[in-house]
């Protein structure tokens, strides 16, 4: 299986999947009402001592008014991106290849204990107990793909690793220094990894004690070139599937919220394609090399007869309950992490992209599948503008109306909303993976502080409204001609007694049109002759009569990229 270039960019249509399938787990009321928060650890704590015009480097340094603020500010947990020990290794290696001042990367894990430059365990458990005063829960990452190069396994559990006996490619040579400190093996990057002239899939390793020689596959997915300072485990290995296991259960006791790296390459359909593919498969959809150590289909069902993730989700419902999994997934595989192996949790970049490149007819779509295939696949989306991994917010969507708009509709979608490092600040930088600061210096954007503050933060502070999806409605908004107008983005929603109707006009033309008649019932009007309410954005007062909605619809008139929020409903009398 070759994987089309854009699918991290693609909804998922369901294709596949079985309704009959599903393996949703019940959730604590706190994740349903879930906002997250990224955090660059070490590139936070260097602008909270820039702000705070003092040393902060320690997780128990940081004040209690930041996360006062964060509570503010709508979020529930904070996502802390970095803190673990890293790989001298990575590090080497980024200075082999220039980077004289890049730090390890923080995928390459030495072991998941917190660093001892933010404190280590003492400091975390400071943090937590500090952000559960203002209802903040910790999330952080697990990567369960790969380990650093010269983490313990390399040293102690070699099997645990996908290589083999020779170099796999002839021209590869590996005459560079050694790179490891432990004087049981040496490991060599392979030498036209510095001059960029080549990206292997493999390094050598040296057992010291019996001369003897083996070739590591680095980490990868297939899709970029190899993560040269990484090793990649193999999941047809039980040992391995029950170590990594054990190591998510660890982070689970210490972590409500585990976020799962490049989790959709440990899919039984992607380990086989990557690693393991059938001799006579000729779609080239392998690591490099990899198809001469294939597999045929009753091998690897004997090695792997249950996925992985599947079995994952089962041990921590029973070893650490009330830990909620999210998973990084794309490949068009979201609705089978959410739907048929029960993540809690799954990565929608679909969102950022339909947003940032203004395909509403696809993000509709995508919506209309879901409500039409199971609706609670969207309770179990976590959508995004940026992360981590991203260009800045700032950078993609600027900081005026549309960018208003996206985060309206962010705040107000069934499921999760994440928001980026710096994006309620309107910072601009993509911070580098490996960077502990800043390389631009940025102040945070007060204007656009204060319109989080006015506009989305009550909106993320009323989640109970918008997390759900029983009475969850999208709307076709229709022009005078009677065509769909795609980028009129409506949709409701109800709780109890409140209810809400979000529309957004995510192009640069005026849009007029209206919703139809189907709004009275979708908002529950029709127990009530008249309706007020607020509408947010203009912060101006609405009244509806019943009877008109019912027979009409809902007259709409979108400047470029305006949103409208219509809310807090009440029953009035007409003036």
């Amino acid at each position: 299986m070759a994987l089309p270039q854009d699918t991290s960019t693609a909804a998922d249509d369901f294709a596949g999947l079985d309704s009959k399938a599903a393996r949703y787990r019940p959730e604590s009321a706190w994740m349903q009402r879930l906002v997250l928060v990224a955090k660059q650890t070490p590139v936070w704590l260097e602008q909270l001592s820039q702000r705070y015009d003092r040393s902060i480097t320690r997780l128990d340094q940081i004040p209690e008014e930041i996360l006062e603020e964060l509570k503010d500010r709508g979020f529930t947990a904070i996502w802390l991106v970095g803190i673990w020990k890293r790989s001298p290794v990575s590090k080497r290696i980024k200075q082999l290849m220039g980077h004289q001042n890049a730090d390890a990367s923080p995928y390459a894990i030495m072991e998941y204990e917190v660093s001892d430059a933010l404190g280590g365990e003492q400091a975390l458990n400071d943090l937590r107990q500090r952000a559960s005063k203002f209802g903040l829960h910790l999330a952080a990452d697990m990567v369960p793909n790969h380990t650093a190069l010269d983490a313990d396994w390399m040293m102690e559990q070699p099997d645990y690793y996908v290589s083999v006996p020779e170099n796999p490619i002839s021209v590869y040579s590996f005459g560079g220094e050694n790179l490891s400190s432990d004087s049981r093996i040496e490991l060599f990057l392979e030498d036209h990894y510095p001059d960029r002239s080549d990206a292997a899939v493999v390094f050598k390793r040296v057992d010291t004690g019996s001369g003897k020689a083996n070739y590591v596959y680095h980490g990868n997915d297939g899709v970029g070139v190899p993560w040269n300072d990484t090793a990649q485990l193999d999941f047809l290995n039980e040992d391995v599937r029950q170590a990594v296991g054990d190591q998510i259960v660890d982070v689970a006791r210490r972590f409500p919220i585990i976020r799962l790296d490049v989790a959709m390459a440990l899919a039984k359909q992607h380990i086989r394609r990557l690693w393991h593919p059938q001799p006579e498969d000729g779609d080239r959809g392998w690591v490099e090399t990899r198809q001469r150590y294939g597999s045929n289909s009753e091998e690897f069902e004997t090695a792997i007869p249950e996925e992985f993730w599947r079995e994952m989700v089962n041990r921590i419902e029973v070893e650490a309950p009330d830990t909620l999994l999210l998973a990084e997934a794309f490949w068009l595989m979201e609705g089978y992490f959410a739907h048929s192996l029960g993540m809690h949790r799954v990565y929608n970049s679909a969102f950022m992209h339909a947003m940032a490149d203004e395909a509403n007819a696809e993000f509709r779509r995508q919506i209309k599948g879901a409500l039409a295939f199971d609706s609670r696949l969207l309770t179990r989306y976590v959508n995004f503008l940026s992360t981590p991994d991203e260009e800045s917010a700032r950078y993609r969507f600027g900081d005026g109306d549309k960018y208003l708009g996206a985060a309206v509709v962010l705040a107000t979608l069934p499921g999760t909303p994440m928001f980026a490092h710096g994006q309620v600040e309107g910072l601009a930088e993509r911070y580098s993976m490996d960077s502990r600061t800043p390389q631009l210096s940025e102040s945070a954007d007060a204007k656009l502080v204060e319109l989080h503050a006015r506009y989305i933060a009550p909106l993320l502070l009323n989640r109970d409204l918008f997390s759900g999806v029983q009475q969850f409605q999208l709307y076709d908004v229709w022009d005078k001609n009677n065509k769909v107008l795609e980028a009129a983005i409506a949709f409701s929603n109800q709780v109890d007694d409140q209810r809400a109707l979000i529309v957004f006009n995510n192009s640069p033309t005026q849009l007029d049109g209206h919703i139809p008649t189907e709004l009275a019932k979708g908002l529950s009007l029709n127990h009530t002759d008249h309706w007020g309410g607020q509408e947010l954005i203009r912060e101006d007062i609405f009244e509806w009569e019943t009877a008109m909605i019912a027979a009409k619809g809902l007259r709409l008139s979108l400047a470029p990229y305006q949103a409208q929020v219509f809310w807090r409903f009440k029953p009035s009398r007409k003036r």
